[in-house]
């Protein structure tokens, strides 16, 4: 867990917060017990820092880092290596996966999808919008908001996209943008022009600060995982966004679950109507 958070932000944390990261990691059975303070002390370093970075990390105190890496000590690698059979890679990428939805939700504050959710209840339409690879899981997530009756579109192209941010509402719609990074330019521009119109914007991205998150009235946080050791750098992690994506859209549904599940009944009469 505590690496598997790590690996996700490494690329993006300051030299630092790279020796905090690495410490826990080489010292993890030693750490137990041990306080902002004390680790400060060990490194050299302000007492500030180590609890901003635990903070960074996703954890909501301080000693839930120090038991995560404590734990984390004697864990098998999720990586995957030249000898291994397709047994041990169903394992690996079964136990990444799980790793990563168990850090998605005690990433997010419940109050966090909360809030999401009641944004995307009130909005009359919404659009969502991720670049390349991240347009698949803004268009499944936007499948899933049209399923229970909402009025959601998603394009591929980011000029199409803020064609349609121009026709919404900023009193009664919301953008929904999916960027693992959140640096692309064309997500953070998109974000950008919604809120110059006042319209809110909702950002499922990688938990570290990013253009994208700054912008952002809501951010649910995802993992993003740099692996090489798999024919695709993302392979086992994308089912952390399809997890939140979900997460998500089912908050939206507990809103008023009477009108959406109508709309629902109401959804699959009509695609039956016109199949005769």
């Amino acid at each position: 867990m505590f690496s598997t958070k790590v690996n996700s932000l490494y690329t993006k944390l300051t030299m630092t917060e790279k020796k905090i990261a690495d410490y826990l990691i080489i010292n993890g059975a030693d750490v137990g017990g041990m306080t902002s303070y004390d680790l400060a002390e060990r490194l050299g370093i302000g007492q500030a820092t180590v609890v901003r970075f635990s903070k960074k990390l996703g954890y909501r105190m301080f000693g839930e880092m120090i038991d995560d890496a404590k734990n984390s000590v004697g864990e098998s690698t999720s990586e995957i290596i030249e000898s291994d059979t397709p047994s041990d890679i169903l394992v690996k990428l079964e136990k990444r996966t799980c790793d990563i939805i168990q850090s998605i939700r005690q990433s997010n504050d419940a109050e966090c999808f909360a809030r999401a959710a009641k944004l995307i209840d009130g909005a009359r339409s919404i659009v969502c919008y991720g670049y390349t690879t991240s347009n698949l899981f803004a268009s499944y997530l936007c499948e899933l908001l049209i399923e229970i009756g909402k009025g959601a579109l998603c394009e591929s192209n980011a000029i199409l996209t803020k064609r349609r941010v121009f026709q919404l509402d900023s009193e009664r719609d919301v953008v929904i943008i999916v960027s693992k990074s959140g640096e692309k330019s064309e997500s953070v521009g998109i974000a950008e022009y919604a809120k110059s119109r006042g319209i809110p914007v909702i950002a499922i991205s990688n938990a570290g600060k990013s253009p994208l998150v700054e912008i952002a009235d809501v951010h649910i946080k995802v993992l993003e995982i740099s692996d090489r050791s798999v024919p695709s750098a993302s392979m086992g992690t994308d089912v952390g966004v399809i997890y939140a994506a979900e997460v998500l859209a089912a908050c939206v549904f507990q809103c008023n679950q009477k009108v959406y599940r109508r709309q629902y009944g109401n959804n699959i009469v009509a695609a039956f109507s016109e199949r005769k």
